[in-house]
């Protein structure tokens, strides 16, 4: 649980900034949650639980990388040293790397149930949903994303959400095809959305009342 040699250099060049330009002591937070992704190809979830003193990782593919915990463990301590001027007591501290959470079957899914992890821990629920709800949880992240009230109508059309990506017609050709079953890892979280919801919904116009 000592900091790994190194990353000094790398906080004081990348992360410092992070909590002095947002002017927020994690420390006196109850979640920090840090999205991972591996490789542009799969998303995990590790949380600080400043609130119980653990250190959770959650793999929708239930996989584990006590690695990743030790950087987050030297992040903490050089987070404390920096902003506190006191040394980060990790004695007291354990680690949670759960098994029994609901899993993905297919390729694509883990940002949704990284989505689906942080909005369960942030409100003190207990995991219940599965992958056979995420449909109906990708209409909801569309609609925050959107910033749409529950009094109106969304158009999911093709030239609608086209124009809420901000995409030319030059770009938009060369994405692939709805229904086609492939989805580009690197493309552009909307993008993305846009691709699933084409096939998650019918018809594509949405009403939210």
């Amino acid at each position: 649980r000592s900091p790994s040699r190194g990353l000094g250099d790398v906080y004081k060049r990348q992360v410092e900034r992070w909590t002095k330009r947002a002017k927020v002591d994690i420390f006196s937070l109850d979640f920090v949650f840090i999205p991972i992704n591996w490789g542009c190809v799969h998303w995990c979830l590790a949380v600080i639980n400043i609130r119980d003193k653990c250190l959770e990782y959650y793999d929708s593919m239930a996989g584990s990388d006590h690695g990743c915990l030790k950087r987050i463990f030297a992040y903490l301590h050089h987070e404390s040293l920096h902003k506190r001027r006191i040394p980060f007591d990790a004695s007291e501290w354990k680690w949670y790397i759960p098994k029994d959470i609901p899993h993905q079957n297919n390729s694509f899914d883990c940002g949704m149930f990284v989505l689906c992890y942080m909005d369960s821990i942030a409100n003190g629920h207990t995991f219940t949903f599965s992958q056979a709800d995420f449909p109906r949880f990708r209409r909801e992240v569309v609609l925050a994303l959107l910033n749409v009230d529950d009094s109106q109508t969304v158009d999911l059309t093709e030239d609608s959400m086209t124009h809420h990506m901000g995409m030319d017609d030059d770009e938009l050709d060369h994405l692939p095809r709805s229904g086609g079953g492939y989805e580009p890892p690197l493309f552009r979280p909307s993008q993305q959305l846009y691709f699933r919801l084409q096939n998650d919904i019918d018809p594509v116009s949405l009403d939210c009342n």
